[in-house]
């Protein structure tokens, strides 16, 4: 579960032109990245009773998970474009909290 976390967040923290590029070798569109974050995310509380992620990387997970949810539904399809992955604040956002915990998993 640790490992599907760590990747995840390191595609998360990746330049969208990374992101888009790994989206492109494998056909998908750019929602696979918030349900390749999805099972992480769901395990963060129980990762974090483990002790294997801080209750700061937990929170920071959580924080991404939210960020998906308010990007969601219809009225915000244009958020889920390539071209968003560089533009859309809410992406930023995503990457900014990726970055800052994997830099907690990795100290």
């Amino acid at each position: 579960m640790l490992r599907a976390l760590i990747e995840s967040l390191s595609m998360l923290a990746s330049d969208a032109a990374v992101q888009v590029a790994w989206l492109d070798e494998h056909g998908w569109p750019s929602d696979e990245l918030a349900e390749d974050h999805s099972a992480p995310a769901r395990n963060a509380w129980w990762m974090c009773e483990e002790g294997l992620i801080s209750a700061e990387v937990r929170d920071l997970v959580e924080r991404i998970d939210m960020i998906f949810t308010e990007m969601s539904g219809a009225q915000n399809a244009a958020r889920w474009t390539y071209a968003a992955l560089t533009t859309d604040d809410g992406w930023s956002q995503i990457r900014a909290a990726a970055r800052r915990a994997l830099g907690l998993l990795r100290s």
